[in-house]
């Protein structure tokens, strides 16, 4: 079974909106909980993988808002991923219910890996299309 490392939000990974950043950080956090609770056996896994969901569900509108009155041209793609990862999910918490031993491993893996590579890669588009955008706006 694939050891999973904590994650570890850095500077790096600015898309140069506090308040996103600091969302970013906290689901960081936050998967690194549930990484701890899968690992222990906790029965507080389901819990926290629901709350991760409601957790994102605000995150992505934050995001959105943003992309949208930034005219980022990527936006469409950025929704298209949050739709999917959202939906896996769900797929995931319901399925979850009936055979927590068995998935458990799987969600948490799917999870750590897409959380970090989509704030690291994907965000970090729209966080380079704003600095532009800022830029031009500058006199």
């Amino acid at each position: 079974m694939e050891q999973l490392r904590q994650l570890v939000w850095e500077p790096r990974y600015t898309v140069h909106v506090e308040e996103l950043d600091a969302q970013h950080q906290r689901l960081f956090n936050i998967t690194n909980d549930i990484l701890a609770l899968s690992e222990s056996g906790s029965d507080e896994l389901y819990a926290s993988l629901q709350a991760l969901v409601d957790y994102l569900c605000t995150h992505i509108r934050a995001e959105n808002v943003v992309m949208i009155e930034s005219h980022y041209p990527g936006y469409a793609q950025q929704s298209a991923q949050h739709t999917q990862f959202i939906d896996k999910m769900l797929h995931f918490l319901n399925s979850y219910k009936e055979d927590q031993q068995n998935l458990s491993h799987e969600i948490v893996s799917y999870l750590h890996h897409w959380i970090f590579s989509h704030t690291t890669n994907l965000d970090l588009k729209y966080g380079e299309h704003l600095l532009r955008t800022r830029a031009a706006q500058q006199p």
